[in-house]
């Protein structure tokens, strides 16, 4: 039998993207009843590969896991006993469920909507197109793209993982100073774009990023939570370890065009 998986929040911004690689890669999932239409409509490219990979909730759905998020309410009650996964966003508060999978995802591009990291690029976007310079806090961030936590939570949810908590975040620090030196650039060029206002300046190349790989431990000099569990999990499962493939520019290029589209 297929892994299945009850989306007990599929409107979720993470959720739909589940959906869309997860009914590809072989995964059945369950939604409530009165959201399945809607899901399904939204969905409907992704179904031509398996019809079945999207049915309405039902009361046993065998050995499913349940996933919630944190941060929005339950349609589904997870029944007592049945595998659950909680996925929360930053640090969060208060102790983890013991008896559940906790996932916690850290910097993720791009980010949540409403999120402080999605306020912060809205900011940016509009500083960068008035070809301005924003206020700058020096802090370091662990950007990973949304298809690396897609990807890491289908292993999950294909596997028998521990009731631990799993960190996701990505492996090298980037300041804030070095985000923006990437972001503003890739704002420049598809402004150029839209404009057909291209300079030399936007076709020459800048080099990549500097890059330096920084091993997985649990030391906190640098502040990155703690890969170990996942890393292990993983490096079991696929023989890879967590190792998130997406480079940075790609993902804000993601970034801008979801910037674009809402402004």
């Amino acid at each position: 039998m297929a892994p299945a998986c009850v989306l007990t929040a599929p409107d979720h911004a993470l959720a739909q993207a589940l959906l869309s690689r997860g009914m590809l890669d072989g995964l059945t999932f369950f939604v409530s009843q009165d959201r399945l239409a809607a899901v399904q409509e939204r969905s409907v490219m992704k179904q031509h590969a398996d019809p079945t990979a999207l049915q309405g909730y039902k009361t046993d759905p065998g050995d499913a896991l349940f996933l919630s998020f944190e941060d929005m309410p339950s349609q589904i009650d997870v029944p007592d006993g049945a595998r659950h996964m909680v996925v929360g966003f930053g640090e969060g508060e208060g102790s983890p469920e013991l008896e559940s999978i906790n996932v916690r995802i850290h910097d993720m591009l791009p980010p949540l909507p409403n999120s402080r990291d999605s306020t912060m690029f809205h900011s940016w976007m509009e500083t960068s197109l008035r070809d301005e310079v924003p206020e700058i806090h020096p802090s370091e961030r662990f950007w990973f793209d949304i298809n690396d936590a897609v990807t890491a939570l289908i292993e999950l949810i294909k596997g028998q993982p521990d009731t631990a908590t799993y960190n996701l975040a990505g492996r090298r620090g980037w300041t804030l100073e070095e985000t923006w030196t990437e972001f503003h650039p890739l704002v420049q060029r598809t402004k150029a774009g839209q404009h057909g206002a291209f300079a030399i300046e936007h076709l020459v190349a800048r080099g990549l990023p500097s890059v330096s790989v920084k091993e997985i431990t649990d030391s906190g000099h640098n502040q990155r939570p703690s890969l170990s569990s996942i890393h292990a999990y993983l490096e079991k499962a696929t023989g890879e370890g967590w190792r998130p493939k997406t480079p940075l520019r790609q993902s804000l290029m993601l970034v801008i065009a979801d910037l674009n589209q809402a402004l």
